[in-house]
C-alpha cells in the first residue's frame, strides 16, 4: 500500500496554480470579449464544478481534474476580481495605502540592529 508518493504530491499541488495562471493570462480576454459579469460567473461555476470534483473523488486522478477545473475558476476570479474592486473601491485603496505605510515605518524600526553604531 503506497500512502506517500512525492510525484503525485506535486501533481496535485501544482495543477491547481498552473490551471489559475494559465486562466489568469485568459481572463483579461475574456472580460474585454464577455464582460466582467460573465467572466466572474463563468469563473464561480468553475470553482463549484472543480469543488464538486474533488469532494466526490475516488481517485487520485479525478482529485487532479477537479484540482485543474478549480484552478481555472480561481483564475478568472482573480483577474477579474482584481479589475472590479480596482475600479469600484479606488477610494478605499487609497485611504489604505497610508496607513500601511505607516504601519511598516513604525515596524521596521525594531527589527533593525544598530550594532554597526
Amino acid at each position: 500500500m503506497l500512502l506517500y508518493c512525492a510525484d503525485l504530491l506535486a501533481l496535485f499541488t501544482s495543477s491547481l496554480y498552473l490551471a489559475a495562471a494559465f486562466a489568469a493570462l485568459v481572463g483579461s480576454w475574456t472580460c474585454n470579449r464577455f464582460g466582467r459579469r460573465n467572466t466572474m460567473l463563468a469563473g464561480a461555476l468553475f470553482f463549484l464544478i472543480g469543488v464538486a470534483l474533488q469532494t466526490s473523488a475516488f481517485q487520485i486522478g479525478q482529485l487532479v481534474v477537479g484540482r485543474v477545473i478549480l484552478g481555472v475558476g480561481v483564475g478568472l476570479t482573480c483577474q477579474v476580481g482584481a479589475l472590479c474592486m480596482m475600479w469600484h473601491n479606488v477610494n478605499v485603496l487609497h485611504a489604505c495605502v497610508q496607513p500601511c505605510c505607516t504601519l511598516i515605518l513604525l515596524h521596521i524600526p525594531q527589527h533593525v540592529e544598530l550594532s554597526t553604531m
